[in-house]
């Protein structure tokens, strides 16, 4: 897809959006979008993609977004936008922080899982209808609700910072107390009950499309 001039921008419409694996120097801006129909856009698909800059996502509509494995240096802004079914950030690294507002609303699963932001995670009054999913989470900043904020899934949050904790604090008291074999034992056996529990409450997508995944 050609763009006449990169400092207006383009207008189009797509059915979906994707750019996996895209290697962006600048920030990347969706406004509005919308699909040919002008119905919802199918999917937004940005995995493994790395931006230099800002990602706005605003004022439009997905069927589905995944930004799992995605690099952001700079903030990531979802402001305005509806999400009908899951919205899939794990293992997504922001530099800076991620802003929402009252007027996003995510009617699936919002999956951040073992994601990195570096700043504050600013859910700014948002509506996340299905269950929040923040395990391994790890933030430089805080994580705020603000007012008019709606999960109406369980919210479990308690692991959130726990891989900052545990490097900052409980780490070199283990290393002096027990030396380094046995911390890096113990280490070893935890990410091999890490990936005991992953695969057995695993979520099999091989020959599913999304909207089954949705459902």
């Amino acid at each position: 897809m050609n763009f006449p001039d990169p400092a207006v921008g383009a207008r189009f419409r797509a059915r979906s959006i994707s750019l996996i694996g895209a290697n962006i120097e600048g920030e990347v801006s969706i406004r509005k979008a919308e699909a040919i129909d002008n119905s919802v856009v199918w999917a937004l698909s940005l995995e493994d993609a790395r931006v230099g800059d800002d990602l706005w996502i605003t004022g439009s509509h997905f069927a589905h977004v995944t930004l799992s494995g995605m690099t952001v240096n700079g903030f990531a802004l979802l402001q305005g936008t509806t999400v009908d079914y899951n919205f899939l950030a794990d293992s997504l690294r922001i530099g800076k922080a991620v802003w929402m507002s009252p007027e996003t609303r995510i009617q699936g699963v919002l999956n951040l899982s073992s994601s990195w932001v570096g700043g504050d995670i600013d859910f700014a009054g948002a509506q996340v209808i299905g269950a929040p999913i923040l395990r391994s989470l790890t933030t430089g900043g805080d994580l705020n609700m603000n007012c008019g904020t709606t999960f109406e899934a369980p919210l479990s949050a308690a692991f959130a910072k726990i891989g900052a904790v545990l490097t900052a604090f409980v780490f070199p008291l283990v290393l002096d107390a027990a030396g380094t074999n046995f911390l890096l034992t113990g280490l070893i056996f935890a990410s091999l009950l890490g990936a005991l529990v992953t695969w057995w409450f695993r979520i099999e997508t091989r020959g599913v499309n999304l909207e089954e995944i949705g459902r």
